[in-house]
């Protein structure tokens, strides 16, 4: 099992974690409104430009605020946004949350996913100080699965038959986590 270092910084040798930007409005519409992401995640409804302005309009707000973060990724060399990173459902009183990944398809199957979530919970986990963060995933996703293995989370749950696919049929829910040792 791999284990994070611990480091309080957003970037890495090819990957820069920034924050959302009014310019990102178009990129972030075509990802939130793509279908085929839907199947993955737990969104089911299409989000408007306006909606998705207002979200980057409040992303200064603090965390306690809003209980969530979005970063983008972005390829340090040619500036080019390959994907994101979220953190939700954060729990200030435990200090836990969840976490989600999106990359771009052009860039999928390249490293650049285990190298964002890497940074990710290194500043989660330094810098904001969560103790615990966890994943939830498709049973049938085994990339993303074996990605959340490679850095150190370990699957902790699985809930049956939890997840309706565009067919009609149920799949399990992986729930994966990681707890920051001391």
């Amino acid at each position: 099992m791999a284990e994070l270092i611990l480091k309080p910084n957003l970037t890495s040798e090819r990957l820069r974690l920034r924050a959302l930007e009014p310019e990102d409005v178009d990129l972030c519409y075509v990802w939130e409104n793509d279908v085929e992401l839907w199947q993955q995640g737990s969104v089911r409804t299409p989000i408007s430009q306006l909606d998705l302005k207002r979200l980057i309009e409040h992303s200064d707000l603090d965390i306690f605020q809003t209980r969530q973060m979005r970063l983008m990724i972005v390829e340090k060399d040619t500036k080019v946004t390959v994907g994101c990173v979220d953190m939700f459902d954060f729990d200030p009183f435990n200090m836990n949350c969840a976490v989600g990944l999106m990359i771009d398809s052009p860039f999928r199957r390249q490293g650049y996913a285990c190298e964002a979530m890497k940074l990710f919970c290194n500043y989660l986990f330094s810098v904001l100080g969560m103790h615990s963060i966890k994943a939830s995933l498709r049973s049938d996703n085994h990339t993303s699965r074996s990605l959340f293995l490679s850095i150190g989370f370990e699957q902790v749950g699985c809930l049956p038959q939890w997840i309706r696919t565009f067919d009609g049929s149920f799949v399990d829910e992986i729930v994966m986590a990681i707890t920051h040792k001391v």
